[in-house]
């Protein structure tokens, strides 16, 4: 939207895609897994905080199980946010981030906003169950479960990450 000079539609048709990208997404609460030199898993949430707004956020992990590097990133819509943001794996003590700097716009425009995603690096455990993150928005935490991460998904991101029992 705003892209190459096309107007950015009206505030009901906004709501009215984002509630509708929500619906439809209502059961997309499987984990998505791309192999090509990297193995890339992903899954999103979302939450209705009523009528007229939702928010949305994407856990994104990566490993080059070459190098053993990798990441694990957290983003979220539809606004930005400063702070920090709270992260627990498997009921263990929380995890502060920060959530700080500037983003530019995507479409080409100078427009800079607050960011809208953390890299939680690869020093975080693997999750064996959940991912629970707090603090972005007030009362709305939000929960990822790994219990269905595929297992090959899972034993390869092993090789970047921690694993839950080196951390306690």
């Amino acid at each position: 939207m705003g892209a190459a000079g096309i107007p950015i539609p009206d505030k009901a048709t906004i709501d009215g895609l984002i509630h509708a990208l929500a619906a439809e997404a209502r059961e997309a609460r499987e984990w998505s897994v791309e192999r090509s030199g990297k193995v890339t898993a992903s899954v999103w949430r979302e939450s209705l905080r009523g009528p007229d707004e939702a928010l949305m956020y994407r856990l994104v992990l990566t490993c080059d199980e070459a190098t053993h590097e990798g990441d694990m990133q957290l983003a979220w819509s539809p606004m930005p946010t400063r702070g920090s943001v709270s992260v627990t794996v498997d009921g263990m003590a929380p995890v502060a981030y920060p959530v700080e700097g500037s983003e530019k716009m995507g479409n080409g425009s100078a427009a800079i906003t607050g960011p809208a995603a953390v890299s939680l690096g690869a020093r975080m455990p693997l999750p064996v169950k959940t991912l629970r993150v707090s603090g972005l928005f007030p009362e709305e935490p939000v929960e990822f479960s790994f219990g269905d991460l595929p297992g090959a998904a899972r034993r390869s991101l092993a090789g970047c990450f921690q694993t839950v029992a080196s951390r306690r």
